[in-house]
């Protein structure tokens, strides 16, 4: 079944759900998790508003966003992140949170401003951190596709964007403090009706160019031995 959204920022979304046995739905996934990027987030667990009874997962994202203090990378993985790059620039150069910014053909970099000496308390979750550039591709992407989101991993170190903590050890080698993937393909199953999906997306930006036909690909890392 195909439908189309547009979103809060113009972004034609054009969505393929099909049908597909629960035991092959994240079989691609499941089979090259360890040697491609992607993402699986399964639970068994179901409360409102919070857990859900879902397994999502996905392989070849064509967009990464890191991050690391309060500095933050949207990065293009092949050509159809590179296209898609271009119809989440508004997300940064519109920002009034970001203090600098470097536009690449396959990357997005800059550096959020930094944190206010004074606020008040009910203001201390909208301070300019990385949290400011999330905002902003919610709010460029927003539509109502329920799947169509950003997934991935959130660190420890992001609670230093909004207290202001002195250090007593070094931690400019630690690993980043996000790590978030925008997928185009998303492999879903809902366990407790016992029914599975596939989605695929295009996308088509504000100038008419889309992704369609380009062929969905990701690079594939070495297992290690041992």
């Amino acid at each position: 079944m195909r439908e189309e959204f547009i979103t809060k920022g113009g972004v034609k979304v054009i969505r393929d759900k099909v049908e597909v046995p629960v035991d092959q739905a994240l079989a691609d996934v499941y089979a090259n998790i360890d040697q491609a990027k992607g993402c699986i987030l399964a639970s068994d667990y179901e409360y409102p508003g919070r857990y859900s009874r879902w397994d999502i997962g996905f392989i070849d994202p064509p967009i990464e966003m890191i991050s690391h203090g309060r500095e933050f990378r949207l990065h293009a993985l092949n050509e159809r992140g590179i296209l898609l790059l271009k119809m989440l620039v508004g997300a940064v150069t519109e920002n009034e949170h970001v203090s600098d910014y470097e536009i690449l053909e396959d990357t997005i970099r800059g550096q959020v401003l930094p944190m206010p000496h004074d606020f008040t308390e009910e203001e201390r979750s909208k301070q300019p951190s990385v949290f400011s550039i999330l905002r902003g591709l919610c709010d460029l992407l927003a539509c109502e596709d329920e799947f169509f989101s950003m997934f991935g991993a959130f660190g420890y170190d992001l609670v230093f964007q909004f207290e202001p903590i002195r250090f007593r050890h070094d931690r400019s080698e630690s690993g980043p403090d996000c790590h978030l993937f925008l997928p185009d393909r998303v492999g879903a199953i809902d366990h407790q009706k016992q029914l599975a999906f596939s989605l695929s997306y295009e996308f088509v930006g504000l100038d008419g160019t889309g992704t369609e036909g380009l062929p969905v690909t990701g690079s594939r890392r070495k297992p290690s031995r041992g």
